[in-house]
């Protein structure tokens, strides 16, 4: 038996598990920030969103655009770029989102963002965003410092959907009421997942994906934000290269390339599947499932129930997060540094 105490103890040095423990309390420290938070600067004008971020901060971003989706009536963008679209104006808002406050794209970003007088809220903990926020009194939203910005999701989430609120672009108390209703099951589950001394579902999927090549499919929406999110987990804490495509799309040419050769025994098959997936996703993925079954391929089904979009997202995330922690550990990991990352970063900052 796998004594994951133990491996902890070896191997989490720089206490990822307390940061991925903290995920809900992430969720209540947004909840009491933002209940006093409010803005310096008039929004009513804004017609579309642009939120401008990169890695933990611009997945955050992809989650507020899905979930916000049947409650927004303006399109909502991703920016994971040095660049802005050429639409961008002084009616676009500029949520620009670095965890740090110095990530080079997203300042660069905001620079363009300025010089065609978008308006512009920050999110961030300080460095150069914070002061480009001061110096040309942007509203800002301080964020807890002292976390990996991957570890950093719940705030990501929660405060840009709080903010939304706050400044009417989304309807009263609603994203308020949905966070805090969810809560609950989110508590639950981290009790659960964080409890290596019983076997979870956290450990049970991570003893089936820690030595394979995972392919992670789910359906379009903030499913597949969580199937981008698992993709980007398991490579940060259990350096572990998978890949990830969302449904329908994977029907109109990935699922070509299953054929019978020798790469198919070392993969598995991670099914994000929800009871919000559309009908056709649902049959669409089942026959998929069925066809790919004459091959020697192990299929992993991740479902919770639970009983909003956004207590589902959020209770996804957790297991997802755990089930690398736990991949990292059985691949005698520490879940925390990204020596790659830190070295591109040093390298970029030399030239």
């Amino acid at each position: 038996m796998i004594n994951f105490k133990e491996l902890k103890l070896k191997y989490d040095n720089k206490n990822m598990f307390d940061a991925i423990l903290s995920f809900p309390n992430q969720i209540k420290f947004s909840l009491d920030y933002m209940r006093d938070w409010q803005p310096k600067n008039e929004y009513n004008h804004i017609e579309t969103i642009l939120i401008s971020g990169m890695g933990g901060s611009a997945i955050g971003g992809d989650f507020v655009a899905s979930l916000c989706n049947q409650y927004c009536n303006i399109p909502i963008i991703v920016n994971r770029s040095y660049e802005i679209p050429n639409w961008v104006n002084k009616n676009t808002l500029i949520i620009s989102s670095s965890y740090s406050g110095n990530t080079d794209e997203t300042l660069n970003a905001l620079n363009l963002a300025i010089e065609k007088s978008a308006t512009v809220v920050a999110v961030t903990t300080g460095g150069k965003l914070l002061k480009v926020a001061k110096n040309n009194l942007f509203d800002f939203i301080k964020v807890t410092p002292g976390y990996q910005p991957r570890a950093a999701l719940g705030f990501s989430i929660a405060l840009n959907l709080l903010l939304l609120e706050k400044i009417k672009l989304i309807p009263k108390n609603l994203m308020t009421n949905l966070l805090k209703n969810s809560l609950n099951k989110l508590t639950e589950l981290s009790l659960i997942y964080s409890d290596y001394s019983n076997t979870n579902n956290a450990i049970e999927f991570s003893k089936k994906i820690y030595n394979k090549f995972p392919v992670i499919y789910a359906s379009e929406g903030w499913q597949a934000n969580c199937a981008f999110r698992m993709r980007g987990q398991l490579a940060e804490n259990a350096k572990i290269l998978s890949s990830h495509l969302s449904f329908p799309e994977q029907n109109h040419n990935e699922i070509e390339g299953w054929n019978n050769n020798k790469i198919l025994k070392e993969t598995v098959i991670c099914w994000i599947m929800d009871n919000s997936d559309h009908p056709q996703v649902e049959k669409r993925m089942q026959i998929t499932k069925e066809l790919l079954s004459k091959y020697p391929i192990n299929h992993l089904i991740l479902r919770l129930e639970c009983d909003s979009n956004i207590e589902r997202a959020l209770c996804m995330i957790h297991l997802i997060d755990w089930i690398s922690f736990y991949c990292a550990l059985l691949n005698n990991i520490d879940p925390t540094p990204v020596v790659r990352i830190t070295e591109l970063k040093n390298r970029l900052s030399d030239e």
